[in-house]
């Protein structure tokens, strides 16, 4: 019989919609972004390049259409520029704009600070322990 206490999937995956959603609480009252927001904005904050709608989707782990009307509410609030491919126009080149380069320079420093709070109980050794063990199961799942 499934214990899903004891189910590694089910604790992961509610364990991750938990810690996102708690998370949603430094960046959504103060300025005012979803989830799915703050999650593209996070990503075109690491690139150093353009990046496509569909590898964006691809690394949140986000559906089509999620991506697709967060990154209207982030043209329209002015925080992503949206290119288009010479080529083929059904691609778009997105990157943050300078206000929201702006925004992630200011948010970055204060969801830091709430991983840290988060991570507070546990040891320089128990951090080191569950990276790599994180590591381990992202390669297990890359492997299989």
């Amino acid at each position: 019989m499934l214990q899903l206490a004891d189910f590694l999937p089910y604790r992961l995956n509610t364990l991750a919609g938990r810690i996102s959603q708690a998370l949603s609480a430094v960046y959504e009252q103060e300025f005012d972004l979803t989830i799915p927001e703050w999650r593209i904005l996070a990503t075109l904050g690491v690139s150093s390049e353009p990046l496509s709608a569909k590898f964006i989707g691809e690394q949140t782990w986000m559906d089509k259409a999620k991506v697709s009307r967060a990154m209207a509410c982030l043209v329209s609030k002015g925080l992503v520029d949206r290119e288009r491919e010479r080529g083929d126009h059904r691609q778009s080149r997105i990157t943050l704009s300078e206000a929201g380069w702006e925004l992630y320079r200011r948010l970055v420093p204060k969801a830091r600070t709430w991983e840290q709070a988060l991570l507070v109980e546990m040891s320089d050794d128990d951090k080191a322990a569950l990276h790599r063990l994180l590591g381990v199961l992202e390669t297990s799942l890359n492997n299989g």
